[in-house]
């Protein structure tokens, strides 16, 4: 296009504008006009003298049309019309040679189309005529046409057939200036071929067929590859084509409904049987529910814990089943040794020496013990610091924890 093509056809251009007073194309579009315009005309001349265009042909296109598909119409129309044999000498007159009434129908509807495509690329300056190497300059602008499509397809994005003369001449430079990208071709050949030999040539096709954005290339691969190995498993596994991932989640939220709803109803059966015990405990010990009554409504001067607890144990046990304490705590408010609670549980159990638990293991009918048998054991570094009672309750209840359940 750069040395031969564009610099054959600028020139033809240049010959036919000159010779015919016609617009000179300025895009591939009105290019490929131009060149079937000239063809057109040409092959017209090639049978008329040019006065053809001359005469009033949409009249004599008219008076023509009873013999457009020739036979017996034809023959009835130049039996019995006068116009019709007028309009078939004038055409005739014009023409090199007999023909019969279809061709010449033909003809004429031809040449007008020509002659209203020429006053409009003339701007009315002039009628359709014969060019000089009218063939040469029609071969030339059809070979530009071509290299232009050809352009196309390769350039994409560009839009070769939207662009002006000028401007597909700048394209064509910088095409024929670039001396990289022709180097570059081998090898991308040669991935392509790659990928051809590796099975994803139909993945490349379908990229260069819907052009996708390059972004994209990594995810459409990845989902063509999960894509693949799913369809390979699902050959040895016939219950993965089986599995619908709708019905499966359809099933898991209505299992997650109903655990929740279990969860509640299992927190009411909780509480109401935590009420129907301790109901049970006032009724069958009804001076110690008087004398929890009391305790709680009274604001100062309270019993001391281990007093009531003595005094009422049943049912301050049924109204707060769960206690808290350090093991220490527990001989001080629990006393008389009596098995007061279901269950003792131990926490963080590597903190808590043995003899520190007994007393908490003799108060419950079960023990349950957790901890991490790695942690360090038990220090007796401030015991040995300081003597006092108190400073040693508080130092080791910050790392013993005694829950305490009674819940049955």
């Amino acid at each position: 296009m750069h040395t031969e093509t564009l610099p054959q056809s600028l020139a033809s251009i240049s010959a036919v504008v000159a010779q015919t007073g016609l617009k000179s194309p300025t895009t591939l579009a009105t290019l490929k006009e131009f060149a079937e315009l000239l063809d057109a005309v040409d092959r017209t001349l090639s049978n008329y003298s040019p006065q053809l265009y001359q005469q009033n042909l949409e009249s004599i296109l008219h008076d023509l049309s009873p013999g457009r598909n020739g036979g017996l119409a034809a023959a009835w129309a130049l039996c019995t019309s006068g116009k019709y044999r007028r309009a078939r000498a004038a055409i005739l007159s014009a023409r090199n040679g007999e023909a019969p009434s279809r061709v010449l129908f033909s003809e004429v509807r031809a040449a007008v189309g020509e002659l209203k495509r020429w006053a409009t690329a003339s701007e009315g300056k002039s009628l359709p005529m014969r060019v000089d190497d009218s063939a040469k300059h029609v071969a030339a602008l059809e070979r530009l046409s071509r290299d232009a499509d050809s352009l196309a397809e390769i350039l994409p994005k560009t839009r070769t057939d939207q662009l002006s003369i000028d401007e597909l001449t700048s394209l064509a430079s910088a095409l024929e200036a670039d001396r990289r990208t022709p180097f570059q071709l081998p090898k991308l050949n040669q991935i392509e071929r790659s990928l051809e030999a590796a099975g994803v040539g139909k993945l490349v096709a379908d990229i260069r067929l819907r052009k996708p954005e390059t972004r994209l290339w990594v995810d459409i691969f990845q989902y063509a590859w999960l894509a693949s190995a799913l369809e390979s498993i699902s050959q040895i596994d016939p219950e993965i084509r089986g599995f619908v991932g709708s019905t499966h989640g359809r099933y898991v939220d209505d299992f997650t409904h109903l655990d929740e709803e279990r969860i509640a109803l299992a927190v009411d059966r909780v509480r109401r049987a935590h009420g129907e015990r301790t109901i049970a405990a006032m009724n069958a010990n009804p001076a110690d529910e008087q004398l929890i009554r009391a305790q709680a409504g009274k604001v100062k001067k309270h019993l001391p814990l281990r007093t009531v607890f003595s005094q009422a144990a049943d049912v301050l046990t049924a109204v707060c089943p769960c206690w808290m304490a350090s093991p220490l705590s527990v001989s001080q408010l629990l006393d008389n040794g009596k098995q007061y609670f279901d269950f003792v549980i131990f926490d963080e159990a590597s903190q808590v020496l043995p003899e520190d638990a007994i007393p908490s293991v003799l108060r419950g009918h079960k023990l349950v013990v957790a901890g991490d048998s790695k942690q360090l054991p038990p220090t007796t570094f401030f015991a040995a610091a300081d003597d006092d009672e108190s400073l040693l309750m508080k130092k080791q209840a910050e790392a013993k924890v005694l829950r305490v359940s009674s819940i049955r």
